[in-house]
Protein backbone atom coordinates (compact mmCIF):
# COMPACT_ATOMS: atom_id res chain seq x y z
CA UNK A 1 0.00 0.00 0.00
CA UNK A 2 1.07 3.46 -0.52
CA UNK A 3 1.51 4.15 2.83
CA UNK A 4 4.12 1.08 3.67
CA UNK A 5 7.49 2.34 4.92
CA UNK A 6 9.66 -0.37 4.11
CA UNK A 7 13.59 -0.25 5.36
CA UNK A 8 16.01 -2.56 4.97
CA UNK A 9 20.03 -3.33 3.99
CA UNK A 10 21.27 -5.50 1.21
CA UNK A 11 24.85 -7.37 1.63
CA UNK A 12 26.30 -8.37 -1.37
CA UNK A 13 29.89 -10.30 -0.50
CA UNK A 14 31.83 -11.91 -3.28
CA UNK A 15 33.43 -15.46 -2.52
CA UNK A 16 35.43 -16.64 -5.57
CA UNK A 17 33.29 -16.33 -7.71
CA UNK A 18 29.99 -16.89 -5.88
CA UNK A 19 28.23 -13.89 -5.15
CA UNK A 20 25.70 -14.05 -1.81
CA UNK A 21 22.96 -11.08 -1.13
CA UNK A 22 21.54 -11.09 1.98
CA UNK A 23 18.70 -8.83 2.21
CA UNK A 24 16.88 -7.91 5.64
CA UNK A 25 13.53 -5.70 5.45
CA UNK A 26 11.19 -4.59 8.05
CA UNK A 27 7.86 -2.46 7.42
CA UNK A 28 6.40 -4.91 5.06
CA UNK A 29 3.18 -6.13 4.96
CA UNK A 30 2.39 -8.87 7.25
CA UNK A 31 2.57 -12.43 5.42
CA UNK A 32 3.56 -10.97 2.14
CA UNK A 33 5.89 -11.96 -0.95
CA UNK A 34 7.87 -9.19 -2.95
CA UNK A 35 9.88 -10.27 -6.04
CA UNK A 36 13.44 -8.82 -5.58
CA UNK A 37 16.42 -8.38 -8.45
CA UNK A 38 19.70 -6.72 -8.55
CA UNK A 39 19.30 -4.10 -11.97
CA UNK A 40 21.94 -2.70 -13.80
CA UNK A 41 21.70 1.12 -13.36
CA UNK A 42 20.96 3.14 -10.10
CA UNK A 43 17.52 3.77 -7.69
CA UNK A 44 17.60 6.81 -10.02
CA UNK A 45 18.26 5.75 -13.78
CA UNK A 46 16.64 2.12 -13.53
CA UNK A 47 18.13 -0.92 -16.69
CA UNK A 48 17.25 -4.44 -16.57
CA UNK A 49 17.36 -6.98 -14.56
CA UNK A 50 21.11 -8.65 -14.17
CA UNK A 51 20.31 -11.58 -11.17
CA UNK A 52 16.92 -12.32 -9.88
CA UNK A 53 16.98 -13.25 -6.57
CA UNK A 54 14.82 -15.07 -4.11
CA UNK A 55 11.39 -14.30 -3.16
CA UNK A 56 11.14 -11.82 -0.29
CA UNK A 57 8.78 -13.53 2.30
CA UNK A 58 8.06 -11.25 4.87
CA UNK A 59 6.43 -12.82 8.87
CA UNK A 60 3.69 -11.90 10.41
CA UNK A 61 5.41 -9.13 11.84
CA UNK A 62 6.46 -7.77 8.52
CA UNK A 63 10.22 -8.30 8.60
CA UNK A 64 12.10 -10.59 6.38
CA UNK A 65 15.58 -11.77 5.93
CA UNK A 66 16.73 -13.51 2.76
CA UNK A 67 19.60 -14.95 1.45
CA UNK A 68 20.39 -15.75 -2.75
CA UNK A 69 23.39 -17.62 -3.97
CA UNK A 70 24.48 -16.63 -7.55
CA UNK A 71 27.49 -18.26 -9.08
CA UNK A 72 29.96 -17.24 -12.09
CA UNK A 73 29.88 -13.73 -10.46
CA UNK A 74 33.24 -11.98 -11.47
CA UNK A 75 33.30 -8.91 -9.70
CA UNK A 76 30.54 -6.60 -7.81
CA UNK A 77 30.87 -3.26 -9.80
CA UNK A 78 31.61 -0.44 -7.66
CA UNK A 79 28.08 1.70 -9.07
CA UNK A 80 26.27 0.03 -11.68
CA UNK A 81 24.18 -2.25 -9.63
CA UNK A 82 21.24 -1.44 -7.40
CA UNK A 83 18.66 -3.95 -5.72
CA UNK A 84 15.12 -3.31 -6.32
CA UNK A 85 12.16 -5.08 -4.13
CA UNK A 86 8.78 -5.08 -5.96
CA UNK A 87 5.39 -4.60 -4.21
CA UNK A 88 4.34 -8.21 -4.75
CA UNK A 89 5.47 -11.55 -7.08
CA UNK A 90 2.91 -10.57 -9.80
CA UNK A 91 5.28 -8.49 -12.09
CA UNK A 92 3.16 -8.86 -14.98
CA UNK A 93 0.78 -6.22 -13.36
CA UNK A 94 1.60 -2.29 -12.52
CA UNK A 95 0.98 -2.72 -8.93
CA UNK A 96 2.96 -5.65 -8.25
CA UNK A 97 5.91 -4.32 -10.34
CA UNK A 98 5.91 -0.61 -8.70
CA UNK A 99 9.00 -0.97 -6.13
CA UNK A 100 8.65 -1.13 -2.35
CA UNK A 101 12.22 -0.76 -1.88
CA UNK A 102 15.30 0.51 -3.49
CA UNK A 103 18.76 0.78 -3.05
CA UNK A 104 22.01 1.23 -5.25
CA UNK A 105 25.15 -1.15 -4.80
CA UNK A 106 28.07 0.67 -3.63
CA UNK A 107 31.30 -1.10 -2.81
CA UNK A 108 32.86 -0.02 0.67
Amino acid sequence: SAGETVTGMAQLSLSGTTLTVKLTLSGLEPNSAHAAHIHTGSCESQGAVVYPLMPVMADASGNATVMTTINNVSSIPGSGWYVNVHHSTALSTQTGFDPIACGNVTVG
